[in-house]
């Protein structure tokens, strides 16, 4: 137990059987499926990458499938986001709701990154590259859980902040290592996805959404 000004705040890991939830488990299989056929099998995992001409063909899975195409070190980064944050709107949520989260999420980032690959295909000539990886949906775990969190405190290297500071900050550290490859930028949408989607939830008054802000200062289970 430590002291964070006039209030006390309280740390707890969750055990290991609460951060490996069935969904978390899911899609984390998915995920290294994806990785090891990215390493290995490269041409066959480019069938499940998202492209404007893919969309066209009516190639649809391929909205679903190009979050698991990653490499080994997004695939690293992208486990710690689902383990440790995916796994506590699961518990919240339970699986079925968290799935669904997960899937609009991915479902509209990769309709943003195909529209704007047409649109700079048609303003610039560009040839805009085949969408893959999973920042879309960590983005979009990101924001739900400064939303979910609002007012709640975490430890944050060697102090605190609230959760929604803390989303905020996170995502724009990530929009700045995007710098050098502008279009990396477009997956910041799935933050957008999961902020509209969460507030059409709570304003139709979901229960199983609905989170109240708590301004204890107190360090909860994630």
């Amino acid at each position: 137990m430590a002291q964070d000004g006039d209030r006390q705040v309280q740390m707890a890991m969750p055990a290991p059987a609460k951060l490996l939830t069935p969904g978390v488990v899911t899609l984390l299989a998915l995920m290294l499926a994806g990785c090891i056929l990215y390493e290995f099998r490269p041409a066959a995992a480019s069938l499940l990458t998202v492209t404007p001409v893919a969309l066209f063909a009516l190639e649809l899975w391929r909205l679903l499938t190009y979050p698991f195409v990653t490499d080994i070190f997004g695939f690293i980064g992208a486990a710690l986001v689902m383990v440790f944050l995916g796994s506590a709107m699961e518990r919240e949520w339970r699986t079925g709701s968290f799935l669904l989260f997960c899937a609009v999420v991915t479902v509209a980032s990769g309709l943003v990154w195909i529209a704007a690959g047409v649109i700079f295909g048609l303003m610039c000539g560009y040839v805009w590259p085949a969408g893959a990886g999973t920042s879309a949906l960590s983005y979009g775990l990101i924001a739900a859980f400064g939303m979910m969190n609002r007012g709640r405190r975490f430890m944050f290297f060697v102090g605190t902040m609230e959760a929604q500071h803390l989303a905020w900050l996170i995502i724009g550290i990530g929009v700045l290592m995007c710098i050098r490859t502008p279009a990396q930028m477009v997956w910041v949408s799935g933050a957008a996805v999961a902020y509209v989607y969460l507030k059409l939830l709570w304003d139709r008054s979901l229960p199983f959404t609905k989170r109240q802000p708590r301004q204890t200062g107190r360090f909860e289970d994630l």
